[in-house]
């Protein structure tokens, strides 16, 4: 059916139709099964929005896909899982992350960062086979007391030590 000139959209008040709309607006009911091959490239465009529900969906993609969202409010999911074989990269200008726990499990893990902030706000506990911190600038800790259970060896070497200010 052609509907290029028509004031008013094409609307289907009847049951198990099939009907093309032509410079209009296209209605599919689906009662069961329903298979799409498409030989080459499929493009849609959609103005407006889009709203799918979808029982469970299986996306299987063999080639590249890209997923380009100008604005996203909000994502709920009991679970989400991710296996990516290679690369998973995350551009953002900024990246909040509320959690209740995080768990990160890595063969290695390396942050490049300009400078951090780390806000704990009870306790932080480091446990590892060997820690190493190179500080090429000054470090400065304020804290009430410190205390260090060492037991084995501790080694210092300093240029200069500054006593002047313990008591």
């Amino acid at each position: 059916m052609w509907n290029e000139q028509s004031l008013n959209s094409y609307t289907d008040n009847g049951t198990n139709n099939t009907v093309e709309v032509y410079g209009g607006s296209i209605q599919k009911k689906i009662t069961g099964n329903f298979s799409e091959v498409i030989g080459g490239d499929k493009k849609e465009e959609v103005i407006g929005s889009v709203t799918t529900n979808i029982g469970s969906l299986n996306e299987t993609v063999t080639g590249n896909s890209t997923i380009n969202v100008n604005g996203l409010n909000t994502v709920s999911s009991s679970n989400k899982i991710i296996n990516v074989q290679t690369t998973y990269t995350i551009n953002s200008g900024t990246l909040n992350e509320n959690l209740t726990n995080k768990e990160l499990t890595a063969v290695s893990s390396i942050e490049n960062l300009t400078s951090k902030k780390e806000y704990v706000l009870e306790s932080k506990e480091i446990e590892t086979e060997t820690y190493l911190e190179t500080i090429k600038g000054e470090k400065n800790i304020t804290s009430g007391s410190i205390k260090e259970e060492i037991t084995g060896n501790k080694n210092v070497s300093a240029d200069m030590i500054d006593e002047s200010s313990n008591n």
